[in-house]
């Protein structure tokens, strides 16, 4: 009995019928670009403007800016998840705030031509 068991379940797997089916048409891998981390990012204080609001440079740099299309800023400090606060093609952003943001983390990212987000460089306001 345990002879002809065993045989029925090798017919069973050696046919297929439990298994999956081969599926031999995939579809042809992405060819996508992650992007270079941005580096020396950095946050300067400028001081207060004539408004009333705090002026801060942020600037970083980028190993290759061939397969960048732009960066995202974000809040780092302010909640469970990084909040995108803006996006530029440049690595240099001006900014004001309504005030002064002395230890805040902020954080810089590069999106590729293939719209791929790479890994994100932070930094504290000073």
């Amino acid at each position: 009995l345990r002879r002809r068991a065993a045989a029925v379940c090798l017919l069973i797997l050696s046919t297929g019928l439990l298994g999956c089916p081969s599926n031999e048409d995939f579809p042809a891998a992405l060819d996508l670009v992650v992007p270079p981390t941005p580096g020396n990012f950095v946050i300067t204080y400028n001081g207060a403007n004539p408004q009333g609001g705090y002026d801060y440079d942020l600037s970083w740099t980028i190993s290759d800016a061939t397969t960048v299309d732009r960066y995202r800023i974000y809040l780092v400090d302010l909640g469970v998840a990084p909040e995108l606060v803006a996006e530029t093609t440049n690595t240099f952003l001006p900014a004001t705030f309504p005030f002064q943001i002395t230890g805040l983390k902020m954080a810089v990212s590069a999106v590729s031509t293939g719209n791929v987000e790479g890994e994100s460089l932070t930094a504290a306001a000073p």
